[in-house]
Formats: C-alpha cells, sequence, structure tokens
C-alpha cells in the first residue's frame, strides 16, 4: 500500500518527530532522502510492506 501526501514547511518537523517516535515503538524503517526542492520521507513497516511517502 503506497499513500502520498502533501506536508506544510512547519508540519514536516512535527512529522519527522512523530515518526522518530512510531519507528522507535513499532521499529519502522526510515530512510529519509531530501533534494533540494523536495523533502521526502519514506517510511517502511518491514511486516506490512507499507510505504507512505511525505513530500513538501
Amino acid at each position: 500500500m503506497i499513500r502520498n501526501r502533501k506536508v506544510l514547511g512547519g508540519e514536516k518537523k512535527r512529522l519527522e518527530k512523530l515518526i522518530e517516535k512510531v519507528s522507535n515503538r513499532y521499529n519502522f524503517v526510515i530512510e529519509k532522502r531530501v533534494s533540494e526542492k523536495i523533502g521526502m520521507i519514506t517510511i517502511i513497516h518491514p511486516l506490512e510492506s507499507d510505504l507512505e511517502i511525505f513530500t513538501n
């Protein structure tokens, strides 16, 4: 399952903190890819193979 969602600038930092908490608790694998124009957070759930991509 892949979910895409636009993220506003202020929301991105809040999301990153939330993702850190969730990843520590549930053993998510987090990849952060940041380019000049696009900040992308990819969350991969090892059991369900869920993939969420947040772009701003």
